[in-house]
């Protein structure tokens, strides 16, 4: 018995070894798993200090982010504010140019006048373009054209016509003057074209010279800068076809860039010379059913008077002298 005893305890010793390594394996194998899992959760740890940290560059990024949208934000201020700099300067620059427009279109008008101012038919005939008509036969009219020519010692007769400048004023580079010599021939023969600018009728005495000089007693300035003819002659209603008297367009300058007129009513008077032996003469404005044409006035070496046509009633008809503001 004694013997079968002792082999029995030798066996239970056997196996409580057995069990004891096991445990202790299976204790590394624990600890490893939670020394490494307490080292990926310090790394996970890490990752949620850095993701922490992260999140605080994310924080940041978030200030960053509020920044820049505050930056972004001024921005746009800054955009809007210069959408509606830039819209309010487009408008201004839309309501210059609209004023600019409309400032052109009315000096565009005032600078009207001209050549068509001496065609007067009324019906398309083959002269219709070519006669300014003196209407004798219907109303009694006979004169063609009133002097204004400058020659030294013997004439220094004028013409002076107004014109009004509108609101805002305009800018006067020049006139074309128109005037004709008898049996001249179409080459124009006129040789030189005096004026001044006044700045009321200048057979007033409150009335005072803006711009210019005439040609008394041998002085003033010749600012004709071209001379040629028009196409037109001047001829009685009686004498269609009649080619004495072609009339001429005289340009003059004023100035480098124009002479700026403010608002206002002006008057223009103006005297030239010529190389033919009659005249120039200047042709009175045409208005077919009109006897009445304007309100130029002459100055004949004497005094100023006003220029009218004699009617079969008896009575005048005033007239206006063709110009062109340039």
């Amino acid at each position: 018995m004694k013997g079968y005893s002792a082999i029995l305890v030798f066996i239970l010793l056997s196996v409580f070894a057995v069990s004891a390594c096991d445990d202790a394996d299976s204790g590394n194998d624990d600890a490893g798993l939670d020394e490494d899992a307490g080292s990926h959760m310090d790394a996970s740890g890490d990752s949620d200090s850095d993701t922490d940290s992260d999140t605080d560059s994310d924080t940041d990024s978030d200030t960053d982010t509020d920044s820049d949208a505050d930056t972004d934000t001024d921005a746009d201020a800054d955009a809007d504010a210069s959408v509606d700099a830039s819209g309010d300067a487009d408008a201004d620059a839309d309501a210059d140019a609209s004023a600019d427009a409309s400032q052109d279109e009315m000096c565009s008008m005032f600078h009207d006048g001209g050549v068509h101012q001496l065609l007067n038919q009324v019906d398309a005939g083959p002269d219709a373009n070519t006669e300014t008509v003196i209407k004798n036969v219907t109303f009694g009219m006979n004169a063609y054209g009133w002097g204004h020519h400058y020659v030294q010692g013997v004439s220094n007769a004028r013409i002076a016509e107004d014109f009004t400048v509108p609101e805002g004023g305009c800018r006067v580079n020049g006139f074309r003057f128109f005037s004709y010599q008898t049996n001249s021939g179409d080459t124009s023969t006129t040789t030189a074209v005096y004026f001044r600018i006044w700045d009321g009728p200048p057979d007033e005495t409150e009335s005072d010279v803006v711009f210019g000089d005439i040609a008394d007693a041998g002085g003033g300035t010749n600012r004709m800068t071209g001379t040629e003819f028009t196409g037109v002659y001047s001829v009685y209603e009686s004498d269609h076809g009649n080619t004495n008297r072609p009339i001429m367009v005289n340009s003059v300058d004023t100035m480098d860039g124009g002479l700026f007129l403010d608002e206002g009513v002006y008057w223009v008077e103006w005297q030239s010379s010529g190389s033919a032996g009659s005249g120039p003469w200047v042709p009175p404005i045409a208005v077919w059913d009109q006897p009445v044409t304007g309100n130029g006035i002459q100055y004949d070496g004497n005094a100023w008077t006003a220029p009218a046509q004699f009617l079969h009633d008896g009575g005048t008809a005033r007239q206006g002298f063709p110009l062109e503001i340039l």
